[in-house]
């Protein structure tokens, strides 16, 4: 019985031995484990936050170029609509774009797309995966510093997002800056100035080059003083009775194909005998500009041959820089001068009026140039040469002759 007991007593020493030993180490395990499990957490977490607010920088420029264009439709929109312009365009876009109002009236195009809405919708959907979140938005402004058809659009923001459970914080500024193309919009002043006979958006012109002098050759076969018409460099064009054909010479090509056409340019000198059209040949670089351009002149005195693309524009309705028109801002405020309250480049927008487009009553013998018909220009105007003879109608301010350059081209 004595040695049971001793050997009881024994396994108990060893039991006790081994628990004391390995205590500490089995202790030491856990809280490690416990701290690297926290510190995984931790780190998750923070990451999670990290890439939160990555994910918040580009949904908020994406809302405020969403927010600006339904501002600019819906002003516009209201303007046409009340057949009258705003006062101070800036202010009333920020107006829109945060509240969803134009001078306290609310518009239905910013129905949840107000950046006052994205605000409230980011703190709601934070909070359902346990992140406090604030979004300040301290400033927008708007400008057309680069291009008056590009809006600019920078905007100072500010966000805090944080998870209490971990006691992570990250606190971000932001100075955000985009661009805008405006030829989405459509032009308020016009259709103001218009009574909305005439509506458009701002399309650019397509043109490098509105017109232009070409070369001087030798003039042949002419009875006017000059022809005009769209270019073309295929014999076997349709409606070649109202067209310029342009070749280097005529060799390998029919007599009977040439003279139907209004009016022939050849690079080279040809025999011209055989051909009852008027002729210009020897004009370089004719068949370049035949390829870049639509319209062609060809002047009988003095054998010159230009390209003149205004009646393209005109029919197209686009719209060129201007260096006195008024800008994308002024449009709005239905001024027809650029306002200095605008960081804008030294052009504005102008486009060519239509006359065709509107009733006898508002048809005017002014030029053509939209801000100076619609503002009452007083100038000297004329009749150009590859416009007024198409359009009967179209007439053109000296300032704008010179500008571009016309002034061979006045009849």
């Amino acid at each position: 019985m004595i040695k049971i007991r001793r050997k009881g007593v024994i396994y108990t020493l060893f039991a006790l031995f081994v628990i004391a030993t390995f205590a500490p180490i089995i202790f030491y395990v856990n809280t490690e484990n416990q701290r690297t499990s926290d510190e995984m957490i931790s780190k998750l977490r923070s990451d999670e936050l990290y890439f939160f607010m990555a994910d918040l920088r580009k949904d908020i420029e994406r809302s405020i170029i969403i927010s600006t264009k339904r501002a600019i439709i819906a002003t516009t929109s209201q303007t046409i609509t009340d057949g009258k312009c705003v006062d101070n365009v800036s202010a009333v876009f920020l107006e829109t774009i945060f509240n969803g109002t134009i001078n306290g009236t609310p518009s239905h195009i910013l129905n949840g797309s107000t950046l006052d809405d994205w605000i409230q919708n980011v703190v709601f959907m934070s909070s359902d995966i346990g992140i406090d979140c604030t979004v300040d938005i301290h400033s927008i402004s708007f400008n057309t510093s680069s291009s008056p058809f590009t809006l600019n659009i920078t905007s100072s923001v500010n966000f805090i997002a944080s998870d209490p459970s971990v006691e992570i914080t990250f606190n971000k500024s932001y100075i955000i800056s985009q661009l805008l193309r405006i030829d989405l919009f459509e032009d308020p002043y016009l259709s103001v100035y218009s009574n909305s006979y005439i509506i458009r958006k701002f399309n650019i012109c397509n043109h490098t080059e509105r017109l232009g002098f070409i070369d001087s050759g030798i003039s042949e076969s002419f009875s006017e003083p000059f022809i005009s018409g769209y270019v073309t460099t295929d014999i076997n064009s349709p409606d070649a009775g109202n067209k310029i054909f342009v070749s280097a010479n005529k060799d390998g090509l029919d007599t009977t194909d040439l003279n139907s056409f209004r009016g022939l340019v050849f690079e080279e000198n040809i025999n011209t005998t055989d051909l009852s059209v008027p002729v210009i040949e020897i004009v370089a670089g004719a068949l370049a500009s035949a390829q870049d351009n639509d319209y062609f002149v060809m002047i009988n005195s003095s054998g010159s041959v230009w390209f003149n693309n205004i009646l393209s524009e005109i029919e197209s309705g686009c719209y060129f820089e201007d260096l006195d028109a008024p800008s994308f801002f002024d449009r709005f405020e239905c001024s027809s001068a650029m306002s200095p309250d605008y960081n804008v480049t030294s052009y504005g927008l102008a486009t060519f009026v239509d006359l065709r487009s509107l009733p006898q009553s508002m048809r005017l013998n002014n030029t053509a140039i939209d801000y100076l018909y619609f503002s009452g220009y007083s100038g000297s105007i004329n009749r150009l040469m590859g416009v007024s003879n198409e359009l009967s109608w179209f007439m053109l301010d000296n300032d704008h002759i010179t500008s571009m350059g016309a002034q061979s081209l006045i009849y």
